[in-house]
């Protein structure tokens, strides 16, 4: 919610990756900052999702494993880093 650019490392950590991630959704819980607009701009192989209303933690991540169809999920947030 509300991260904007600030999501950028962790996008480039999760392309990153000797394997190439199935899928990548990311869920913009109905920011106001344009963090879902950003995202499609900089990272357009990531699928944002725009919850309708603010869901919070917990209702993001379900709204993101609905929207998923690879058969492992990894939740991170918006500050987290995955090592190659």
């Amino acid at each position: 919610y509300n991260r904007g650019p600030r999501i950028g490392a962790t996008l480039a950590t999760a392309f990153a990756q000797s394997r190439p991630p199935a899928e990548v959704v990311v869920v913009d819980d109905c920011s106001t900052d344009g963090t879902g607009d950003w995202v499609r701009a900089n990272y357009p192989a990531a699928r944002v999702v725009r919850t309708p209303r603010n869901l919070y933690t917990s209702g993001a991540r379900n709204v993101g494993a609905a929207a998923a169809t690879a058969g492992v999920l990894v939740f991170l947030d918006h500050d987290d880093l995955l090592h190659p």
